[in-house]
């Protein structure tokens, strides 16, 4: 059994090795694929001052302090600095880290819920705050740094093929004998137990904090290998065997979401041009960018799917619909303060007000990025993965 904070401290030199004798490109998909894949769910260092060291973090910081302290191999990587020319991007940037600020600044209150107190944020907050903002972009300016040429594109995606590929046996492991790889490695199980049973069978989680991100993950995977299928000329049969095996992995993992992402975009993958696959980017980010605003305007039908939901698949009805509930008990505080957010702590989820107990099950990323940030932080981060996209059609 491994230490999971043992893990977290050796990454680092993990990093340095593949940074040693790999070139840049390669170095840096291993680097932070490799963490997400292997390091540990649920486990942290907290530092004072700063933003708590994470499986999420540490791959992408350790990079970082690489190209501080060395000079990657290869002329090209050195070369590309690490901001952008782009005025939106800089500015996007500055702006998630000044609003992180006014985020603290407007949250100095403590909230009383029974016998919980959630303390105000204090300005000595602040500066963990904005690095954690920035830690949120540093992943796109690295991945700008290293994988701008066309051959880095095909690189990551052969390695999300091969991660893939042998990430699937792991998977399919515990979709035989339950989701134990984290138990036997680490010593504990990173969600509930009972949510990884379904259908009669078991829903793999590997290292990751879900099955259902796993299953994402593996949809990602399914639409890489499409691309590689439609690309390749020599091992196109090779490509056809990894999609097939790659598209059975993601039914047995028992994800009805992440089956449809899949099944949505393999068409853009395998067919669409360039252009056809960029008006199709552009329109899924515009939906997202508009999700909050037409689920607080109701435009969204929610009750229909769900009335549709319980005719075939009652299950799955009752989980969307717990979700939907939550989402709506956190979209109206959210809408409390819905500039700046509530900030950290805890103080945007939804707290009963007579036992204090949390009563929140937040899965959205979208309503967490709300309730903390508002809609500055929202407009922010997502768009910074919108706009360039639109940028790129026009």
């Amino acid at each position: 059994m491994i230490p999971p904070l043992f893990a977290l401290f050796t990454w680092p030199l993990v990093v340095l090795i593949l940074a040693r004798t790999l070139d840049p490109a390669r170095a840096f998909v291993l680097a932070i694929l490799g963490g997400q894949l292997l390091l540990p769910e649920l486990t942290e260092i907290d530092l004072p001052l700063l933003p708590a060291l994470t499986k999420q973090s540490v791959p992408v910081l350790s990079v970082l302090l690489l190209v501080a302290l060395f000079q990657p191999r290869g002329g090209s990587a050195e070369a590309r600095p690490l901001m952008p020319q782009s005025r939106f991007v800089l500015l996007a940037t500055i702006g998630l880290a000044f609003s992180a600020l006014l985020t603290v600044a407007l949250n100095g209150d403590p909230l009383f819920y029974g016998p919980t107190i959630l303390p105000g944020m204090r300005l000595y907050d602040g500066f963990s705050q904005i690095l954690s903002s920035l830690i949120t972009v540093l992943p796109l300016l690295l991945a700008r740094k290293f994988l701008a040429r066309p051959e880095d594109h095909m690189l990551l995606l052969k390695l999300l093929c091969i991660a893939g590929l042998a990430y699937s046996l792991l998977a399919l492991f515990e979709v035989r004998m339950s989701p134990q790889l984290n138990r036997w490695v680490y010593g504990f199980f990173p969600h509930s137990w009972v949510q990884h049973f379904r259908g009669g069978g078991w829903r793999p989680i590997v290292f990751f904090s879900h099955g259902l991100v796993l299953s994402v993950f593996f949809s990602m995977v399914v639409l890489a290998v499409a691309g590689l299928r439609r690309q390749a000329v020599e091992k196109r049969k090779f490509y056809t065997y990894a999609f097939g095996w790659m598209f059975l992995t993601l039914i047995l993992c028992k994800s009805l979401g992440a089956l449809i992402i899949a099944l949505l975009l393999l068409p853009a993958a395998m067919f669409l041009r360039t252009r056809g696959q960029l008006i199709m980017a552009c329109v899924i980010a515009g939906l997202i960018m508009a999700f909050p605003v037409a689920r607080s305007a109701g435009i969204i039908p929610i009750q229909q799917i769900l009335d549709y939901a319980e005719q075939y698949e009652p299950e799955r009805a009752i989980s969307f619909g717990v979700r939907v509930f939550n989402e709506d008990q956190m979209l109206a505080k959210a809408n409390e303060r819905p500039i700046f957010g509530w900030g950290g702590w805890g103080r945007s989820r939804v707290v009963d007000s007579e036992t204090g107990k949390d009563v929140t099950i937040a899965d959205g990323y979208w309503i967490i990025a709300l309730g903390v940030g508002g809609w500055i932080r929202y407009l922010l981060e997502f768009g910074l993965l919108g706009v360039p996209l639109f940028l790129l059609l026009i």
